[in-house]
């Protein structure tokens, strides 16, 4: 009850940004491996109706709420249970919409050429997805910055559906606490297990680089954004 009296029952509209921009959102997948990615951008006011307004919780939310449990036991080192989330919280959390357009036009200071966006490309953290963040990247798109988030595709997402398949979270990983043990020298085990936490945000540093890419192709903002001048 505390948060739907702060941050508003249905649309989260007791959240003030501090931008003097709407936002606008737009869905896309990477064209290599068809990873989802959310363009946040500033959009003029205008008069959208309430199903332009993106969910807050998009897709198959009854698994994602699932995979926050089981990443809830993976953090706390405890074995995952295959047991489905009560879908009894989904009859509030799927009704809310934010306050972002879909696939609307972006803020004439910007088509015009008056001014130049800034991208921020952001990476979600370890067992998130890129839903756990818009709230923050709506900020950012209400100060004139386009935001690009990307769910992450290598384990470390919780629930990732990609354009053609579903990648679950991996949770046969080892805990960060076995890679980096406090007061022990490294052993072989440790040394299996910080090896494959290097080469984990190796891959994760590698599709942030295929979202920019996406972005840095010719004509992006008019084939893929369907943007003007922007």
């Amino acid at each position: 009850m505390y948060l739907i009296s702060k941050y508003g029952l249905g649309n989260l509209d007791g959240i003030k940004y501090t931008g003097k921009y709407k936002v606008g959102v737009k869905n896309l997948y990477t064209k290599k491996q068809g990873m989802p990615y959310s363009v946040w951008y500033p959009i003029d006011e205008g008069n959208y109706e309430t199903s332009q307004y993106k969910m807050y919780m998009e897709g198959n939310a009854l698994e994602n709420l699932t995979w926050i449990m089981k990443g809830g036991m993976w953090i706390a080192m405890q074995p995952v249970s295959d047991d489905k989330a009560s879908p009894w919280p989904l009859k509030h959390i799927m009704s809310i919409r934010t306050e972002a357009v879909l696939d609307a036009p972006i803020a004439n200071d910007f088509s015009s050429g008056d001014q130049k966006l800034i991208p921020i490309v952001f990476s979600h953290g370890i067992l998130a997805n890129k839903e756990d963040y818009q709230i923050y990247c709506m900020e950012m798109a209400s100060n004139g910055y386009i935001v690009l988030i990307h769910d992450h595709c290598c384990g470390t997402g919780r629930y990732v559906q990609k354009e053609k398949e579903v990648v679950p979270m991996n949770t046969s990983m080892p805990h960060p606490g076995e890679a980096f043990p406090k007061d022990q020298l490294p052993d072989a085990e440790t040394n299996k297990a910080t090896k494959f936490w290097y080469d984990l945000h190796l891959k994760r540093s590698q599709e942030v680089s295929e979202v920019i890419d996406d972005m840095q192709e010719d004509m992006f903002m008019s084939n893929r954004m369907h943007f003007g001048k922007a």
